[in-house]
């Protein structure tokens, strides 16, 4: 592979953007066999730069002396983008991977790379061009990447087409007074409707009973955070509580990930949760399980939380991710007759309809399946069979899921403990193994694969993935699953190589125990 690192001098600087971390880059990718350019506007070379890689290539062929140098004085990253491609069409090289590191600017990207941005670190086939670091998240993580300005933009999406179906919009609280009726607060009327559906979601749990709970966050304030903690315990062990502790890790926080039972992520197969608790501690994190809070004080600037055993730890942050709970409180839905779970989850049928016959839900509120796309198909599924006279349900069985964590874990169908709890005669097949852009790369972390079978009909059970885009392929061995594709199925179809996601076609060799 061809690889360049593309930089210029800043006006007014000593420094020609070619610093040590990319010197390091470029010689660990130049032994590795890869062909390694380092150019820049400057025709002297950079002591730290390894000699045999650098060239000096007069940016901007084909442009005129005032536009060259008007592009090369530019602050803007895409000018200095647009300078060296007229650089390189005209010289008639091709590479695989442009990196602008004084930039940040992406360019040709190579198929198989690894590249993450900013405050996440540069890493090109597995050498890491900078890490992570706090000063690059912060202030203000979302503000920082724009990201808040991205929500807002999809927020108007949203609005626009809501528009455009001609819904009607109120921008107030409303509270059911009963089965048609619902006040609208903000100018204090009544609307009434003859069908009613209830999507009001989740909201992050909080143990009120802990003294100080008042001191920490959850999922709804962290992205809003102006400071980038140092140091931050998350309490928790399901999907966001794992995630966000590979976000805080990976931007260089000291973290720690505290949950009150023996394993993170209940109800997952054992061997993923084995998996990734083994790889979050080699990533440094810090695992304390059979723990909670019993207090937490806040000194100075920093948190002191205090643990069941008597255990002081000493955090910036403390982070709450200890659940969901169904988003029904001051709905008024009980004078509306809807019937409630005891978690405040609104009860419905197969068919999304409450207790109330005019009254239905979808969603997370319903704490059936709390994923975004099971409460997508559930809203489609009511409004096809509500107002578009179509007979459709939604089917809970075989739904894919992924942990974004890193490394990266995507599953469908049974785990283990429940496919034997089911099934008399289960088959497995499992692999665990460096994936390729990691031998290359010397990068230490490995992929685990996994099929779960029932012996008597060969049928496919689980699918169970930790590694590189786990959840892309997850989400088509479900398809293949839910067509009720078996492991003879699997077997006879041809390996796509080199692929991590062959070894769940050429797995022949069941494991057992012993093993």
């Amino acid at each position: 592979m061809r690889i360049c690192f593309a930089s210029r001098r800043t006006a007014g600087s000593r420094s020609n953007g070619i610093g040590a971390y990319i010197a390091e880059a470029a010689q660990a990718l130049s032994v590795r066999g890869h062909e390694v350019w380092l150019i820049t506007d400057d025709p002297d070379r950079p002591p730290e730069t390894p000699p045999g890689v650098y060239r000096t290539v007069p940016l901007g062929h084909g442009l005129g002396p005032e536009q060259r140098a008007r592009l090369a004085e530019s602050a803007d990253p895409q000018s200095y983008s647009l300078l060296l491609h007229q650089t390189l069409e005209a010289t008639g090289v091709h590479f695989d991977y442009i990196e602008f590191p004084d930039t940040g600017a992406p360019g040709l990207v190579a198929t198989r790379e690894q590249r993450t941005f900013g405050a996440y670190g540069t890493t090109i086939l597995g050498v890491m061009l900078h890490e992570p670091t706090r000063e690059r998240a912060g202030p203000g993580m979302l503000q920082r990447r724009s990201d808040l300005a991205e929500i807002t933009r999809l927020e108007g999406i949203y609005k626009r087409n809501l528009e455009n179906a001609k819904v009607e919009t109120f921008a107030t609280r409303a509270v059911l007074e009963g089965p048609h009726e619902i006040r609208l607060l903000a100018d204090d009327r009544v609307v009434t409707a003859d069908k009613i559906l209830i999507a009001t979601g989740g909201a992050p749990n909080i143990d009120a009973k802990v003294p100080g709970v008042e001191h920490v966050i959850t999922s709804n304030e962290v992205f809003h955070l102006e400071k980038m903690p140092e140091r931050i315990v998350i309490a928790g062990g399901g999907y966001i509580a794992v995630e966000f502790a590979g976000i805080f890790a990976g931007l260089g926080a000291e973290t720690t990930l505290l949950y009150r039972r023996e394993k993170i992520l209940r109800g997952f197969d054992e061997d993923l949760r084995d998996g990734l608790t083994e790889e979050y501690r080699r990533r440094g994190i810090n695992i304390v399980t059979g723990e909670v809070f019993t207090a937490i004080e806040k000194v100075g600037g920093e948190l002191r939380g205090t643990l069941t055993d008597g255990d002081i730890i000493v955090a910036d942050q403390i982070m709450f991710a200890i659940g969901r709970n169904p988003n029904t409180q001051g709905l008024g839905l009980e004078k509306a007759g809807v019937e409630l779970a005891k978690n405040g989850a609104v009860i419905v049928d197969g068919h999304s309809q409450t207790s109330a016959p005019n009254i239905f839900a979808v969603g997370d509120v319903t704490d059936r399946v709390p994923l975004t796309p099971v409460a997508i198909r559930e809203g489609h599924a009511f409004a096809d069979e509500v107002f578009g006279g179509k007979a459709a349900s939604v089917d809970h069985d075989l739904i894919p899921t992924g942990v974004f964590s890193t490394p990266e874990i995507g599953t469908v169908g049974l785990p283990e403990h429940q496919a034997r709890e089911r099934f008399a005669n289960v088959d497995v097949y499992k692999a665990k193994f460096r994936p390729m852009k990691g031998t290359i790369s010397g990068r230490e972390e490995r992929m685990l694969m996994k099929l779960l079978v029932n012996a008597d009909d060969q049928k496919i059970l689980g699918c169970h993935i930790l590694g590189p885009d786990a959840a892309e392929i997850v989400q088509m061995a479900a398809i293949a699953m839910k067509m009720g594709a078996t492991k003879t199925h699997f077997d006879n179809t041809m390996a796509l190589h080199p692929s991590a996601g062959e070894e769940l076609v050429t797995m022949r060799q069941k494991w057992t125990p012993n093993a």
